[in-house]
């Protein structure tokens, strides 16, 4: 799609090659190096040293769970997204179900739908204990007190994808595997214009599955694959365009998150078509960040950006 303002030219770093892994990282380290240059960094093992989340499994969440209504998500062809609704521990059960048959032949049970995207800690407050030793350090001030409420959530079987796109109002993302495996295709955000964008922040083109005929501009672009297993930590800086797809069934959460420079520059992506809710959302953390209005005050009416779907 092209604009007067390329979406590339917002936010503009050039492409990274290997993404560099850590086995230690310390919140100063990251802050100071990763974060403030716009490095992305896969840290090894981040949750191993932590008690609580570490133990998370699906049996656990099932039985934790138990009762609440999930929404549950299903990435159409024709690039629209739609909504179902499944109680926890029956869809979790289908989940299993779905892992212990899907090689057998003739197997003819349907994909489950995926668990993306929803503010678990707010919906099940119960679990925000075993969250509570990851170090806050890793996010700005203005989230510390409470960065937990701004997490979202994702359970998928095996195969699940999550097509190619960005976090709708271009935050960094700290991206956590608790169980399972996923694999990423990452680009710089100077890459968005090879990549054939629609509506405002999704892809038409499939990293893993290329038409060259269909996207030949793609040819010049410079993804990155990344696998991210159970306990790693991945670090995408505002902007990145990510393809997600789950090789083993997975357990994970992510916090998409601004710094005082990631949330001017999302304004500036305004004449680019970002949605006015967007730019609300945006509004308010800049008020938090530059304004110094904290976070509970404010947390109120950016809760709806939780279950937004964009």
């Amino acid at each position: 799609m092209s604009t007067a303002i390329e979406l590339s030219d917002v936010f503009s770093p050039q492409p990274w090659g290997t993404i560099e892994t850590r086995y230690d990282l310390n919140a100063t380290l990251f802050n100071e190096y990763y974060l403030r240059r716009g490095i992305p960094v896969i840290v090894k093992n981040f949750l191993r040293n932590f008690d609580g989340v570490e133990n998370w499994g699906f049996e656990y969440l099932q039985k934790k769970l138990s009762g609440m209504d999930l929404p549950l998500k299903r990435f159409m062809a024709d690039g629209r997204i739609e909504v179902e609704h499944q109680a926890a521990d029956e869809y979790i059960a289908s989940l299993l179900l779905y892992e212990e048959n899907r090689h057998l032949a003739g197997n003819t049970l349907e994909k489950p739908a995926y668990c993306h995207d929803i503010p678990l800690f707010c919906m099940a407050e119960h679990l925000i204990d075993d969250v509570r030793n990851i170090p806050a350090g890793f996010f700005p001030s203005w989230y510390q007190s409470a960065w937990w409420r701004y997490a979202q959530f994702f359970m998928s079987c095996t195969g699940s994808c999550t097509p190619l796109h960005f976090d709708t109002l271009l935050t960094h993302n700290l991206f956590f595997q608790v169980k399972g495996q996923k694999e990423f295709v990452l680009l710089p955000f100077s890459e968005s214009k090879r990549c054939y964008r629609r509506d405002w922040r999704w892809f038409d083109v499939d990293p893993l599955d290329v038409d060259y005929n269909a996207y030949p501009e793609y040819q010049e672009s410079s993804a990155t694959r990344v696998i991210v297993e159970a306990g790693d930590l991945l670090f995408m800086p505002a902007g990145t365009l990510h393809h997600v797809v789950t090789r083993e069934a997975s357990i994970s959460f992510n916090v998409d998150f601004h710094t005082k420079s990631s949330v001017l520059k999302s304004f500036a992506a305004m004449p680019m078509g970002m949605p006015a809710k967007n730019v609300f959302y945006n509004f308010l953390v800049f008020l938090g960040v530059f304004g110094q209005i904290p976070e509970k005050q404010l947390f109120r009416y950016y809760r709806s950006y939780l279950n937004y779907i964009s």
